[in-house]
């Protein structure tokens, strides 16, 4: 990496450091900003971390991995981020690949005269909005990226700073963005995982935080999804359900309770699109998008302003939860017959 020289010489002396991700932060938002909190800190420097609105509660442990514990939300203490940000002399950016995804931290991140350095793996990066970027789609993961570009910089340092405290963080990023390594997994992938293990990772303690801290309200609002929600498309080859604001208001949902839900239906035979459609306090929909083979990102870019991954993207509609399903219907017939993806049978409309 010819980038890591430069970053060492960044990071030659103590600097008040900000990091910052992106809104509804997951587990590889999160963890690779707790991971690269612990190594700076261990590193000498002043570390604050930031995002738009708060965690999901079963992930907020990995900030247990920092000594500091210093997170702070815009949407509560929007004083207090921008100050972080102001003050900072160096702004991580992680997770997101162009400030317009970091949403309300946009205009802070765009004021600030501190050098912006970006930490991702998702395609297209707006390299022209930070002075330094790090960025590899094909990675599973920011974590994954994150753990190779410490290692490098504790190699050109001749330290050992990548300890079981960043490791630990950095490994529940990559369970959460891999769905417990059943997709986007390369062999570094796992080389990785097992290069953690060797620190002294407990995997299937770390796993059981990750995917068992959930309150029983979750599983009842996927088992009432699942009867009441789950709408097949046969000719579409698609499914999705929809999280309106009363079935919200029903059982308390909490910030994250629907992650993994999407997923879900590509378990089905026949299956090769899926949707999950959540009511925003806004008014606004928010979209999350899976395939088994096709490039959902298109999709997402396309009709419902986001992006992504290949077989994960997601964005947003200004459009009532109850009408994004017929909408999804409207603009995947489009994309599969521009795309020319498959066949659609015109007997079965």
């Amino acid at each position: 990496m010819a980038e890591i020289q430069d970053l060492k010489d960044i990071l030659s002396n103590p600097r008040k450091i900000a990091i910052v991700g992106h809104p509804n932060p997951d587990g590889d938002c999160i963890g690779s900003m707790c991971g690269l909190c612990a190594y700076l800190e261990a590193a000498g420097h002043e570390v604050k971390m930031a995002t738009p609105d708060r965690m999901p509660d079963n992930l907020s442990f990995i900030t247990d991995y920092t000594k500091s514990k210093n997170f702070l939300y815009k949407e509560s203490e929007p004083e207090k981020v921008s100050a972080m940000i102001k003050e900072a002399d160096l702004v991580f950016c992680l997770d997101f690949n162009n400030l317009g995804r970091s949403k309300s931290l946009e205009h802070d991140l765009r004021q600030c005269g501190a050098p912006r350095i970006l930490i991702d793996h998702h395609p297209f990066p707006a390299l022209d909005e930070f002075a330094m970027a790090f960025s590899e789609p094909q990675r599973s993961s920011t974590c994954e990226y994150m753990y190779d570009i410490l290692k490098e910089l504790d190699k050109s340092n001749g330290t050992r700073l990548l300890g079981i405290e960043c490791a630990n963080a950095l490994f529940c990023g990559i369970l959460t963005d891999t769905n417990v390594f059943s997709n986007s997994v390369t062999p570094r992938t796992l080389s990785i995982a097992s290069e953690m293990m060797d620190l002294g990772v407990d995997k299937e303690c770390l796993q059981q935080k990750v995917t068992g801290g959930y309150r029983p309200e979750r599983l009842s609002l996927l088992g009432y999804l699942l009867e009441n929600s789950l709408v097949f498309n046969d000719r579409l080859k698609s499914a999705y359900m929809i999280i309106d604001s009363a079935t919200k208001k029903r059982f308390d949902f909490r910030n994250g309770e629907s992650e993994g839900f999407v997923n879900i239906p590509l378990s089905i035979k026949g299956v090769e699109f899926s949707a999950l459609f959540s009511h925003n306090d806004d008014g606004g929909t928010r979209v999350s998008l899976r395939s088994r083979q096709y490039p959902v990102n298109k999709l997402a870019e396309k009709y419902f302003g986001g992006g992504g991954h290949l077989k994960a993207a997601g964005g947003r509609i200004d459009m009532e939860t109850e009408k994004a399903g017929m909408y999804f219907e409207e603009c995947l017939e489009k994309y599969i017959m521009d795309e020319k993806l498959f066949e659609l049978n015109e007997d079965s409309k």
